[in-house]
């Protein structure tokens, strides 16, 4: 399966997006959104989560237009470049 990178420009254009769930999950104390890396991370200091591809990525929330904030498998909690992530869309 072949993903790419998603220009920035593309997670402004979805900003709304983003600002609706931050505000309904993360403020509000929700467990936020899902998300599967694309690619592998390797988070520059503790603040950082450091990613491998195909993990998801749990608890979500929207930081900025370019990190969220995520929970990985094994627990540890930091921030992530959205642009190295997929959103799971629940149907």
């Amino acid at each position: 399966m072949h993903y790419t990178v998603r220009p920035i420009s593309h997670w402004l254009k979805i900003r709304k997006h983003f600002d609706f769930v931050r505000d309904v999950n993360c403020l509000a104390g929700g467990s936020g959104f899902n998300m599967r890396a694309l690619y592998e991370y390797t988070g520059p200091d503790d603040n950082h989560l450091s990613l491998t591809e195909g993990e998801i990525i749990t608890a979500v929330c929207y930081v900025d237009p370019y990190f969220g904030r995520g929970q990985n498998c094994d627990g540890t909690t930091g921030l992530f470049p959205l642009n190295y992530c997929q959103v799971i869309l629940a149907i």
